[in-house]
């Protein structure tokens, strides 16, 4: 691979050979299209990053970022409210925004003083998102996510959910 991949929590990782894919695709061709359409959506964020990296002044950049996490936890039923556990120092943000940390911290302070965030213990709190999604000029429609109302079942929290629990939530 030409790039890595890293958690900030614990997951399971499971390599599935080629053939099996192929094997899917013939006989079970809802996972082939939920393959299909996660590569799609891989492909749209990888431009919106480009995009992102090249053409957003920095505290855009970490807005526009911390917006993309909102929407995609929100479209999963987590933090239906405006504030969210963001489990990133400011280093590993700092290393997904392709910025120092030093500048992300100016950034995260400046956002602060701004009133588009606050932070909280390990937290993060968007008190206006509508707000901050102007500021980043962030529209989710790449994201291609469900609308929040359409988001079955009341928000829970899942980030200690068991395997089963989610298996239970989203098949």
């Amino acid at each position: 691979m030409s790039h890595s991949v890293s958690t900030v929590t614990s997951c399971t990782v499971a390599s599935i050979p080629y053939r099996k894919i192929k094997e899917m695709a013939a006989y079970r061709p809802n996972i082939y299209l939920a393959l299909w359409w996660s590569v799609l959506v891989d492909e749209s964020i990888l431009r919106e990053w480009l995009v992102g990296v090249g053409r957003r002044s920095a505290d855009r950049q970490v807005a526009h970022f911390l917006c993309e996490v909102l929407a995609r936890l929100q479209a999963v039923g987590i933090a239906m409210e405006p504030d969210y556990k963001l489990p990133l120092t400011q280093s590993e943000l700092a290393d997904t925004a392709g910025l120092s940390h030093m500048h992300v911290h100016r950034v995260l302070t400046t956002l602060r003083k701004e009133g588009l965030i606050e932070s909280k213990r390990k937290g993060l709190v968007v008190p206006d998102p509508k707000r901050l999604e102007a500021f980043a000029n962030f529209d989710n429609r790449y994201l291609h996510l469900p609308e929040i109302s359409e988001v079955s079942d009341p928000p829970h929290e899942l980030s200690h959910a068991t395997r089963l629990e989610f298996e239970r939530r989203f098949n």
